[in-house]
């Protein structure tokens, strides 16, 4: 190179001194027997400038980004076209041999990406492998290929869910405002009846006849609350009744003996415990001291305490009374109330209430039984 203040004069360059990797390369053969150089692809042209300086200290150009997207041609033909490869990069492919063949075992060679298989590593693989498989698929770039098309299926399957909580929200908001402007309507109008919907859309064990009684129209509730049908339904309350107070009064009476004989034990306790007192005297034994006043400490608490209540008939604690039992279930008079108000327009419901409440009153436990509803 020439010098800045003598031009005609030479200034010595030093001698580039060869790093080990050169020497290393210089005893090596990078190509296996039977493969040529040839240009290299985008993907090994990066895999070979990974490195942004030489061994000369020079900055080396940095690997492009902008790769040619073969998928477009993949769509078109539904194939990439590929033949045998010639050529050996000197970063991901075969592993190196020596002059005399034997391949070198550095870290190249023992490296293994997770979840790959050994004849799947360039690295391992031969002549023939390279040049059929693994040679055509760095060139097509197949491994960015699977990535992109990754990324592809991943941003449509979000593009999928925002579409779909997008509609979701919209349907929300859009059935949140039409309940406020029911809501107003409402409270707007002086009087206003709720309309009785059909028991089948809430589940398909309710599409039977007997379900959709209180949905009827007039006309054909007149065709099956026929007076003979009332009769009947109110004769079967009144039996059902009359067996739900027999079993209570026998139940009620079985308690009343079990409370008996333990009031008979408790007497047999304090007559034999009075005698035993008097024996002592008598014998001039001191009687053991007792205090009249003494009470056992309650540490119940107030879920104990209400458990530990006696309990009445089943039907004591039911809101609506004894036919809220399971035993009345299907019944007119008990669960039809509202086809009851319609096929007797201002008495039906008013008419069923108090045949609920005269059947509770004859279900009482005792003796004689109450008279029937």
């Amino acid at each position: 190179a020439p010098c800045a203040s003598h031009p005609h004069r030479r200034v010595p360059q030093p001698e580039a001194t060869p790093t080990p990797l050169v020497m290393a390369a210089s005893s090596m053969c990078l190509v296996p027997s039977g493969l040529d150089e040839a240009p290299l692809s985008p993907q090994e042209e990066l895999l070979i400038c990974d490195s942004s300086e030489d061994h000369s200290g020079l900055p080396r150009p940095l690997a492009t980004l902008d790769f040619e997207d073969r998928r477009e041609e993949r769509r078109r033909s539904g194939l990439l076209k590929w033949q045998l490869e010639k050529g050996v990069p000197d970063v991901g492919g075969p592993g190196w041999r020596s002059r005399a063949g034997h391949i070198l075992k550095n870290q190249t060679y023992y490296a293994v990406n997770p979840k790959e298989n050994l004849w799947d590593n360039p690295a391992h693989s031969g002549p023939k492998t390279w040049k059929e498989w693994h040679g055509p698929k760095m060139r097509s770039d197949a491994p960015l290929m699977a990535r992109l098309d990754r990324l592809d299926a991943d941003q449509e399957e979000w593009e999928t869910k925002k579409n779909y909580v997008n509609a979701v929200r919209m349907q929300t908001l859009d059935r949140f405002y039409h309940q406020k402007v029911e809501n107003q309507q409402k409270e707007m109008a002086s009087q206003w009846a709720p309309h009785r919907r059909a028991r089948k859309e809430v589940h398909q064990s309710f599409d039977c006849f007997m379900r959709e009684l209180d949905s009827m129209p007039i006309k054909e509730l007149k065709k099956v609350l026929t007076p003979k049908v009332l009769s009947g339904d109110r004769d079967a309350i009144r039996m059902i009744t009359k067996r739900v107070q027999v079993e209570d009064t026998w139940k009620a009476a079985w308690k009343q003996m079990e409370r008996d004989r333990r009031d008979d034990t408790r007497a047999c306790h304090e007559q034999r415990q009075a005698y035993n007192h008097m024996l002592m005297e008598l014998a001039g034994q001191p009687p053991r001291r007792r205090n009249p006043d003494h009470t056992l400490p309650n540490n119940c608490t107030p879920r104990l305490e209400e458990l530990s209540k006696p309990v009445g008939p089943r039907h004591s604690g039911a809101s609506g009374g004894v036919t809220q039992l399971v035993d009345y279930s299907g019944l007119i008079h008990v669960d039809h109330k509202h086809a009851l108000e319609a096929r007797f327009p201002g008495r039906g419901h008013a008419m069923s209430t108090e045949f609920a409440a005269r059947a509770s009153e004859s279900a009482r436990p005792g003796w004689p039984p109450p008279p029937p509803p």
